[in-house]
């Protein structure tokens, strides 16, 4: 079988950054049957290390909740992609998220206790939510850094981590810039897509109050000074592409809306036949 020229994808998804719409866009990419999908296991990936390596050398994409550090046990060449959030947005949205998520490991636990947003960020009860998007991108030193001693040092390491080993690091607020980016880069088809595991209604940086904020901030010191520094190299990526990458832009997002509208049209007119069988069946089983 015919090799791809192109290296191996890890998509390290951080979560809460728009990583589950992309992977929808990803899913057309890659062939299912060289595609190694990685959830609901430690971050190290047991999954993908116990694969043999004659299946590993196969794999033309890997995605999952993982840290930095999974290119290592690919005997092919690798490169990395993530995306980066706001990291005061993406807190707030995790809170939220689990607070509504009755599946979430913590669900349970957040409601009998009636945990908070300044005590879910300042108790340590999950180790991410103190620079959270900084320790996966370190890897192995920055998920084994116990709460609370995160130090430039990581910050560091994952820096030199981007440079030498990602192809791009997309952020969520420019989504539609990032898949640009991605599809020239990579020179994929099809990038239209529609907003999934979007936390519904949940109240944003100004409805939540100071002191909350400022845990927030003081907790992910180094996970703003990230975003910042990515900020400023995803600026310069978009202005290296010239004046064409405007229009592509503009193009793209035309077409995406209108995408989006048929999709919901087409989901609305399957919801309105399947209904009224759903309760047949249901009444049927009573």
């Amino acid at each position: 079988m015919k090799k791809s020229n192109q290296p191996a994808l890890i998509f390290l998804h951080i979560p809460k950054t728009a990583g589950t719409t992309l992977t929808t866009v990803l899913a057309r990419q890659y062939p299912q049957d060289k595609t190694l999908s990685i959830f609901d296991e430690p971050l190290d990936a047991p999954s993908l290390q116990q694969l043999p390596e004659h299946q590993r050398e196969k794999l033309q994409y890997v995605r999952g909740h993982v840290r930095f550090g999974l290119h290592e046990f690919l005997p092919q060449p690798s490169t990395y992609i993530t995306f980066l959030r706001d990291p005061i947005d993406r807190i707030i949205s995790t809170y939220y998220f689990t607070f509504r998520t009755p599946s979430h490991p913590l669900y349970e636990l957040f409601l009998s206790q009636k945990i908070g947003l300044g005590d879910f960020v300042s108790s340590g009860i999950r180790v991410m939510t103190e620079n959270g998007q900084v320790r996966l991108l370190a890897g192995k030193a920055g998920v084994e850094t116990p709460f609370g001693q995160c130090n430039a040092e990581l910050l560091d390491i994952a820096k030199h981590n981007i440079q030498d080993k990602f192809s791009l690091v997309g952020l969520s607020g420019r989504f539609d810039e990032s898949l640009i980016l991605l599809k020239r880069q990579f020179g994929w088809r099809n990038v239209a897509y529609i907003s999934r595991n979007v936390t519904a209604n949940r109240p944003q940086k100004a409805d939540v109050s100071e002191q909350d904020l400022a845990l927030i901030q003081e907790y992910n010191q180094l996970d703003l000074e990230l975003y910042r520094y990515i900020q400023e190299q995803f600026q310069q990526q978009i202005d290296e592409q010239g004046a064409d990458f405007a229009q592509e832009l503009s193009r793209f997002k035309a077409a995406n809306k209108r995408a989006a509208v048929v999709q919901g049209a087409i989901v609305a007119t399957r919801d309105t036949i399947l209904s009224p069988l759903r309760q047949i069946k249901r009444g049927l089983y009573r």
